[in-house]
């Protein structure tokens, strides 16, 4: 592998691409994609993460090959702890994890009185 942890994507960090990833998965989840609304959700969160549509095709498709072969070489490490043989999984993990926990904080929560029907 010639490119590693440290190295960008179209100047796209393994952490930034972790978040975006996650803000994507919260905002514009692809289980809805048979309406619009699921593409303009996720064309919003492009642009206020600054990257283009096309950049970020690129860049998913390079992280998740990097991922991937990680994956690959480190299955046959197993005399080597966790973190050293997956350390681009690892970090992306806490990433999208951190992404998604401080999006969901954000979020308004159901009430008891949204749960629970008044009586006539």
């Amino acid at each position: 592998m010639t490119e590693g942890i440290e190295d960008p994507i179209e100047d796209v960090s393994l952490e930034r691409y972790a978040s975006i990833a996650a803000r994507l998965d919260i905002e514009a989840p692809a289980s809805a994609s048979s309406t619009p609304a699921p593409a303009r959700a996720r064309a919003a969160v492009l642009k206020l993460e600054a990257v283009e549509p096309a950049v970020w095709e690129r860049v998913h498709a390079a992280w998740q090959a990097r991922i991937r072969e990680e994956i690959m070489r480190a299955s046959s490490s197993t005399h080597l702890p966790m973190l050293e043989r997956y350390p681009m999984v690892t970090r992306y993990g806490a990433a999208y994890a951190k992404t998604k926990r401080a999006l969901e904080e954000k979020r308004p929560r159901a009430t008891g009185a949204r749960a629970a029907k008044p009586q006539p």
